[in-house]
């Protein structure tokens, strides 16, 4: 994921909640299709894979996929080791997030 490298997206976790944002893409495109993504070369891009869902499937999957990032960004706040620039950071990505969908 080559838009969440910078230094606080992995030193705070941002990258970690990311990743699990994305993993539930699959799982939901996975659970709605007989895509197998192993198999279909077109899938395959230089830095991962685009996912085709129709448009309710993709709402569906972004809210899911959103609320797990909103939960790990908030464990990750509230870890006790979790320093002031890592605070406001994941506070700054949970605010942005959470304004998408009316204050979550």
């Amino acid at each position: 994921m080559s838009y969440f490298n910078s230094g606080l997206d992995k030193k705070c976790g941002g990258v970690d909640c990311v990743t699990l944002h994305e993993r539930q893409h699959i799982k939901d495109a996975l659970r709605h299709s007989t895509f197998d993504f192993c198999t279909t070369p077109s899938a395959k891009a230089t830095e991962g894979y685009q996912i085709f869902m129709q448009q309710g499937i993709r709402r569906d999957s972004e809210i899911s996929a959103y609320l797990i990032e909103l939960e790990c960004l908030r464990a990750k706040k509230a870890e006790p080791n979790t320093d002031c620039d890592c605070r406001d950071y994941l506070q700054g990505r949970i605010d942005r997030i959470s304004s998408g969908f009316g204050g979550l």
